[in-house]
Parts: structure tokens; sequence; C-alpha cells
């Protein structure tokens, strides 16, 4: 039925225009649909003559044009269809004015959502870019890739994408949630006055100021000043901010004279890491694009600064208006970031990056990104362009540490965090109210005594729900029996049984839940427990001997001190854990180590932990790495150490190859770097006017296995 209507429309729009009549601008009903259909009696609104819509959904979340008669959409043929053309992420750039959506996504550790399929790659970027300065705008949802939470807890993952853009629109949410912002882009796109419509056709500004107009029009944003600020510009968008109304209006207002350019931006000089010496990346370096409106870097080296110069001098405004620029910190740590803008029109900026760990996008948010996104926005005298950005993404897998002077400690690329979960809480509550058990989750009395009384309770009560649940799965199998058989009093005598075990079981487990979280103490023992053992302190009289947690990867014993790195504190938490599930709280607890999560094509995994050697002179000598079996000994250069003078320098030293193997598994490489060492090696010398890293003396041919 939908499809005839679709095909019925585009009849009634084809009779039209054989008949030299154009179709109505709108009959979006309230207040935008009635200015623009005012506009466009009056002849000053463009409509949509000439804009086409495209739907990569296959109509899951298709745009309804019946608001919308004179726009055109895009009908893809079998073959297309066939071959999947009309599915996902756009691929190829429309000639046309085009706007879509696809409301389609992969899973968060199988790439992604749409946007993130293009954000990975420089060539998806550059693709994007295209799209942007050639009328194109697509809209994609998140889903999944811009939720609180971190590795899949409670379903979110955080801020998953590595750059931000101006050049689609990501909203929030999955299924759906882009409708708002088609509506929005159809009447905005028909609310320009004709000469400047063409003029932003043909310059290839319609989608920049598009974008401008849509987030400055936001409802969130409360004065004209939040437009400079990262309120105005996060990667992803509520559909409850979008104002078409506001939007419309805008579009109207603007005349031709004032149209803005977008800011093109050009590096002049960065400090470039070395692959193999200072990052270990076999398939990728920091640049992740270079594109006039966005560029993108990965923070891969050791280095705790990377230092850019950055131009953005070649903008030029459509009518030759002088311009004026603004370099402003959008999200990221502001003690670690530093701008200087220069020129007179502050066309140039110097910036500095210091490496930053995961934080709240702004104060107090459940939003955590490990992204630093600097805006550029140009003014013309009379507007504001939309955001050019350049962006910076940090590995949430990483812990490094840095001495007071900048120098890397440290690098710990298996950086994650442990999940220890009771398996069985009366078994769990019955051990932790012993004086052993309450001692190695450090109890109070009082609280030992709470649990002391509750215990033998608590293992009634879960007796009666391990045969509460079993009861609602008998009856369960029973109902799905009985429907089979298609016999109805079968049938509902079967889904009476099923009604009163699901009860059953449901009120024995708020029983079990109501001793675990009284409601007459002070006591929820569900989130002290997790508490507890998520940052245990050493248990008393056991014996930490898990040697591949600890000791394996060159970290100190718990009972030295303080652990100095949170990855030294990660790895403790999880080994002490260990050993309580596997003597104190056996049978009932166990835990798991979990790296975080990052975009496999961004950071394939690296299994080691790397500690960095100096000289007594502050001289790097080369790094250690420890891969939780064996420590093996690295130069400054990067290779494996086989001799060292006396001072503990490199004197021959063997090149390594880092590679990855290929993936056969869905989705992204998910397979680790390893590295081997090869037969190629360096006879090195140090004299007085030698670099700290030597001088090569000769290159030799070094058999494996010899050497030191």
């Amino acid at each position: 039925m939908r499809t005839n209507a679709v095909l019925l429309l585009a009849l009634m729009v084809f009779f039209v225009e054989i008949k030299g009549q154009e179709p109505s601008i709108s009959t979006v009903t309230g207040p935008t649909g009635d200015l623009l259909r005012k506009w466009w009696t009056e002849k000053t609104a463009s409509g949509n003559i000439g804009d086409w819509y495209d739907n990569r959904d296959e109509a899951h979340s298709d745009l309804d044009l019946k608001p919308y008669p004179q726009l055109k959409k895009f009908i893809y043929t079998g073959e297309e269809k066939k071959a999947r053309a009309n599915w996902a992420a756009a691929r190829v750039i429309r000639p046309e004015v085009t706007f879509g959506n696809s409301s389609t996504s992969a899973p968060p550790t199988l790439g992604g959502s749409n946007p993130r399929q293009y954000y990975g790659s420089s060539k998806g970027i550059t693709f994007l870019f295209e799209q942007y300065i050639k009328n194109n705008l697509y809209i994609y949802p998140e889903h999944k890739d811009f939720d609180p939470g971190q590795n899949g807890t409670n379903d979110g993952f955080g801020d998953l994408y590595p750059t931000n853009t101006p050049y689609l629109l990501i909203s929030q949410g999955s299924s759906y949630t882009d409708q708002p912002f088609m509506k929005a882009v159809a009447s905005t796109l028909a609310a320009f006055q004709p000469v400047v419509k063409k003029k932003l056709v043909e310059t290839g500004l319609l989608m920049p100021t598009l974008q401008q107009i849509f987030r400055q029009s936001n409802k969130h944003l409360k004065n004209p000043g939040d437009y400079l600020t990262g309120k105005a510009h996060p990667p992803v968008f509520e559909g409850a901010w979008v104002d078409d109304l506001a939007m419309a209006k805008a579009a109207h207002a603007l005349k031709v004279e004032e149209i803005a350019p977008y800011v093109s931006l050009k590096v002049m000089s960065e400090m470039i890491p070395e692959k193999g010496r200072d990052f270990f990346h076999p398939l990728m370096d920091e640049k992740l694009a270079d594109t006039p409106c966005v560029i993108a870097r990965v923070f891969l080296g050791k280095q705790k600064t990377r230092k850019m110069s950055v131009s953005a001098a070649s903008t030029k405004d459509p009518n030759g208006r002088p311009l004026k620029f603004t370099w402003v910190l959008l999200q990221g740590d502001p003690d670690r970031v530093r701008l200087k803008p220069g020129n007179k029109d502050g066309s140039d900026c110097e910036i500095e990056v210091d490496w930053q760990t995961r934080r709240p996008i702004v104060p107090g948010s459940a939003m955590f990104s490990s992204r630093v996104d600097i805006g550029v926005f140009v003014h013309n005298g009379a507007r504001y362009s939309a955001p050019s950005f350049l962006t910076w993404f940090f590995l949430d897998n990483e812990d490094r540490v840095y001495d007071n002077i900048g120098n890397i400690k440290e690098n710990s690329y298996l950086f994650g965090d442990s999940n220890p979960e009771v398996t069985n809480w009366a078994l769990f509550v019955a051990k932790a109210a012993t004086p052993e058990g309450a001692s190695a989750l450090g109890l109070s009395e009082q609280t030992r005594a709470q649990l002391k009384k509750i215990a033998p309770v608590l293992a009634q009560k879960q007796t009666v729900q391990k045969s509460a649940r079993e009861g609602q799965k008998s009856s369960q199998l029973a109902l799905t029996k009985a429907k089979e058989s298609k016999v109805e009093t079968a049938i509902k005598a079967a889904e009476v049984d099923f009604a009163k075990a699901q009860k059953a079981l449901s009120l024995a487990d708020q029983e079990v839940n109501d001793l675990l979280v009284p409601k007459s103490m002070d006591l929820n023992f569900r989130t002290m427990a997790t508490d507890k053992l998520r940052h245990p302190g050493p248990p008393k009289n056991l014996s930490l001997d898990d040697k591949w947690t600890c000791t394996g990867y060159g970290l100190a014993d718990p009972k030295s001190g303080p652990a100095k790195s949170p990855f030294e504190q990660a790895r403790r938490d999880f080994m002490i854990q260990s050993v309580l599930a596997r003597t104190l709280f056996a049978n009932c607890l166990s835990t798991s180590y979990r790296v975080h999560f990052v975009d496999q094509r961004l950071s394939p995994s690296l299994p080691w932990r790397d500690q960095y050697r100096y000289s007594k002179e502050g001289f790097l000598l080369g790094w250690t790495r420890f891969d939780g079996n064996k420590a093996v000994e690295f130069s400054n250069r990067g290779l494996l150490v086989e001799k060292k003078d006396e001072m503990g320098r490199c004197v021959l030293g063997r090149v390594v190859k880092y590679s990855q193997s290929a993936f056969q598994g869905r989705g992204p490489n998910n397979n680790p770097v390893h590295w081997v060492p090869t037969t190629e090696a360096l006879r090195l010398g140090y004299g007085p006017n030698d670099p700290p890293e030597g001088t090569i003396l000769e290159k030799i041919s070094l058999p494996l296995g010899s050497g030191k």
C-alpha cells in the first residue's frame, strides 16, 4: 500500500509539471508550513524544486514526501538493490542537491554506525568533504556509538567517534531518530530565497550554510554566544533540539552578500612521530585526515605534546568581504590545550595539545570522550561560518605515565578494568560474614553482624528462587508445546500456569533483593559488595602469587606500597579478585579483565607494557617490554638490544618487524599486533659529538639467536 501511494504521488507531481504548473511548496501544518506557503506565494522562497531525497535503508525510516510535494526521490533499480547500492552509508556523490538518510548500523565492536565507518579512514573523511561542497548532506543515527558507559556497560561505550565534522548530521539514538532532522532540512532548503540558493549551489556553500543555520538554531542554545562553544557543536545532536521554524526563518533571511565561506584549513608544520620507535601500529600513523574543514589526528606517538602550525589564510569570502577568524577549544582539558592565534585577522594559529585521558564532555556529564575538538570559525562582518575542526583522538586502552618534565616513563597498552561478579549471593554473604571474609572486604563489625543474621534466611530464599526459576522455565516450555498443539483449552490452561510461574519468580526475586537491599536499614549490600570487590586491598594471610597478572608485566607486588599507575592498580585489583575467587570466595565469585574498547581500525591490540629507561644524564636509552611472560630490552632507536656498553647504551641492535595477521572474522581486524626479530642489525658508536642514540657504524646480517 505504501509503495502504491508513493507511485501515485510521483504521478501527480509529473502531471502538474507537464501541465506547466509547479506543485505547492509544502503541506506541512503549523507555523513553518504557513511561512513557507506565504513566501512561496510572494515568490521569495525557492522551494524544493531541484532538491532530491535519498533513502538508504529500504524505507525503514523513510521521509514521508506528502508534506514536501516538490521533492523528488531517488528510485533504485532492481540491479542496484541486488548490489546493495541502496543500503547503508552513501557511496556516490549526487550531482543534484541531495539530502538523505540511512537508519542502519553495525554493532559498536564490529564497525559501528555509518558515520564511524567513514571516520575510521582518511578515504572516508575525504569522501564526506566532497559530499559537503557538492551539495550533498546525509543524516545517520549514532546507534550505541555515543551513549554513557564504557565497554558496553549498561549498553554504552561513551563517545566512540575519532573525529568531529560538519560533513554530515548524526542523530542521538537509533532507528527513526533521523526523522526530525530530515524534515527540518527539507523545510530549510525550501526557505532560501531563489537568488541565494542559486549562489549557494554554485559556490558549493549550500550545505556549509545549512550546517551553520542548524547549529545556531538548536533549541538548547540560550544565547548567541553559545554558538562559539562546544554546546553548539557536539558530534551527535538530539532530535528534541531541532527547531525547524528557526532554521526556515534564518534561511529565508539570508542575503546573497552575507553568505559566509567555509573555513579552509592547512597544516603548515607539525611534529611527526616515527613508526617503530615512537609508536607500533603497522598499518597507520597519526594522520587520520587532512581535509579543508577537518584535520584529524590519532595520538599514537610516545611524546607528551603535539605541536602544530595551522593556517586558514586560503579561506575566501564569496563576496570578497574581509574576514575575522576565531579558534576555540570546544572539548578537552583546557589545561592541556594551548591556542596561540597569529596575524591581524587570526588566520594562523600555533596549537599545542598534551596527552590526556578520557573525561566528561562537560563537567558533570555522564558522557565521556577521549577526543579534543578545536573549532575554527570565520566572520565576514555579517555572519559566522559553519565550524571547521581540528581533532585529536586519544586511545582508552593506553595508560601513560610522564615525569614532571614531560619524559615518558611507561605506556601500558592493555589498560582496562576488572569485572568482579557474585555468582551465588547466599554463599557469598555467608562467607563475607566470616572474620576472614569480612577482613578481606574491609567490612565493619556492624556490617558483618548484619550479614551473619541474613545469611541463613538468604539461603532459604535463594532456594525458593531457584525452584521458582525452574518452574517458570518448565511452564514456558509447556506453553510452547500447547501452542504447537493448537488446542485452545490446553493453550489457556498453559497460559494460566505460566502467569502463575512468572508471578512466583517475580516474588522470589523481590524477596532475595529485599534481603540484599533491606529497606529497614542503611545497607545496600549489592552496591557495597561490588564497590569493595572492584578495588580490594591486599587480603591478609593470603599468598598473592599470580605471576601472570602482576610481575609478568613488570609491576610491583601489591604489598610493596601504593600502585604507581592506573594500569598497575587495575592489574592489582584483578589479581586480588582472582585470588579471592579461588580461596575465600570460591564457588560464589568470578572475575575477568577487559581492555578498554577502542575502534580496531585506530588501535589494533598491542599486548604488552613498555617501561622506558634513561641514563643518569636524562637521555633516553630505550625501553623494556613486558608481555606477561618475559621482559625484552629495546634501544631508543626501537632495536632489539643484543649488546650494551658499560653505560647501558645499545651497541648492537636487531631490527624488528611489526605486523598484524589478516582477519577472517566479521568487522574490523581484531587480531593483535605482534613483533618478530629480523636478521638485519646495526652496530652503533657513541663519540663525543654523536647524538644520544649513537651513530650507525655499519649494517650487518645477524643470524637469529646470535649476537649476545
